[in-house]
């Protein structure tokens, strides 16, 4: 149970996650589902964590192995491994099936890409797109923004919204930040080769998400309250 939004802002590429997982025994923790340890490739992920880990580490290995091969990062290279590795662990295990957002720096200008649970791929035309169970809520927040003529600081501010909307507002959708906690954030510049987190390279974007999302949040509140008294 999750949510990993992605999106083609006027300055780079984005994705946004919560951090939830939730377990079979029901036990709850926290942890990173935007990694980045692909061959600067960069990838948010919904599905089976322990079984994504797992996957991560074939993938990477299989790409090890081509270490001489000229076109061991090309993009059609690196989606056909993805894809394929994907595919294959989806079906040997009984567990919620992972699929992905990824983003390669080797490609200029970047892309966003959807590799879906069947390993199947491909470009998101759009250059916008939620994977997940919070993907509902996430496009009434994030779908219809003209995030192609905004930042992605800009951006961000309806995606954590949505996120932490979830977290306080809809449990069912298993979506979530820990106490004190915020969304992971991280920006891929169109001109720049390594990815930024902004809650440490430009922490005053995760203070104005804060705050923006604090005042929304408080009026949903109001809203809500009001429609209860009803």
């Amino acid at each position: 149970m999750t949510v990993v939004i992605g999106a083609k802002c006027s300055d780079g590429i984005v994705l946004i996650a919560d951090r939830k997982l939730t377990g079979k025994n029901g036990e709850v923790r926290y942890c990173e589902k935007v990694v980045g340890d692909l061959a600067h490739v960069l990838i948010g992920y919904t599905g089976d964590a322990q079984m994504f880990d797992i996957f991560r580490r074939y993938t990477a290995g299989d790409l090890i192995i081509e270490r001489d091969g000229a076109k061991r990062y090309d993009l059609d290279n690196l989606l056909s491994k993805v894809s394929n590795s994907i595919r294959m662990f989806n079906k040997l295990v009984d567990c919620k099936p992972f699929k992905v957002l990824m983003v390669s720096h080797h490609e200029k200008p970047l892309e966003l890409y959807h590799i879906d649970e069947f390993g199947n791929h491909e470009k998101v035309s759009h250059g916008y797109m939620a994977i997940g169970s919070g993907t509902e809520i996430a496009n009434m927040f994030c779908e219809g923004l003209d995030h192609a003529n905004m930042t992605m600081s800009e951006f961000i501010k309806h995606a954590y919204l949505a996120i932490m909307c979830m977290n306080s507002y809809f449990p069912s959708f298993g979506v979530g930040v820990e106490l004190g906690g915020v969304p992971t954030v991280v920006y891929l510049h169109y001109n720049a080769e390594w990815d930024k987190r902004p809650a440490t390279d430009s922490p005053q974007d995760i203070e104005e998400c804060k705050k923006y999302v604090n005042q929304r949040l408080v009026r949903f509140k109001q809203v809500f309250e009001s429609i209860s008294k009803e």
